[in-house]
């Protein structure tokens, strides 16, 4: 029994994931909100004042920004980047299929044509199978590029810049956690 309790406190230490702070963003970091027409907005925290925070968000032209300052009583939710996740597995799993069917597809229509002069004649199932393990042999190592070079945001609800005694009476959020590991995450804001 008290090797059971060992392995399962290890097992909980091993995996439990990063612990963050429930701190108020602050200028020049990452954020996601809702207003009351439900239009969200993404982008970077540039000011804020008692009334109002300034959010800079894309320009209507290519590579242009533009601040929107938005009114903090319409805004119904509030959140933060709490850091990337890299889906290498994901892309990998994707990038392998596509490239066997694609590779496949290419070697089932390159076998079903004869070929007199040529070394070898292969039946298009022979095409279909070859084409499929070198479509998938290609799809790994770019699978394993395009996970490395593409990671999410990861978001989370934060409290408000200077809004930090809006979080002194403790609510327990249950959050589901979809990914790498699947579980749930219990959050309860302290205040500050």
């Amino acid at each position: 029994m008290k090797r059971l309790l060992l392995l399962l406190i290890g097992t909980a230490i091993c995996s439990a994931g990063p612990v963050r702070a429930q701190s108020a963003p602050a200028q020049g970091d990452r954020i996601r909100i809702t207003i009351a027409d439900s239009a969200v907005l993404t982008g970077t925290l540039r000011s804020f004042s008692g009334e109002s925070l300034g959010i800079e968000v894309p320009g209507p032209k290519w590579h242009t920004t533009e601040i929107a300052e938005i009114g903090l009583e319409d805004i119904t939710t509030f959140e933060a980047v709490l850091g990337k996740e890299y889906h290498v597995g994901r892309a990998i799993k994707k990038t392998t299929i596509v490239t066997g069917v694609t590779f496949g597809v290419l070697g089932l229509l390159a076998g079903a044509e004869d070929c007199r002069n040529c070394f070898i004649d292969p039946t298009a199932e022979q095409g279909l199978l070859v084409g499929s393990i070198f479509g998938a042999l290609v799809g790994v190592p770019l699978g394993l590029i395009i996970g490395a070079l593409s990671p999410e945001e990861v978001w989370g609800d934060a409290p408000l810049p200077g809004q930090g005694s809006a979080l002194a009476t403790p609510t327990p959020t249950v959050t589901p956690i979809l990914g790498n590991r699947v579980g749930l995450a219990l959050s309860i804001p302290m205040g500050h």
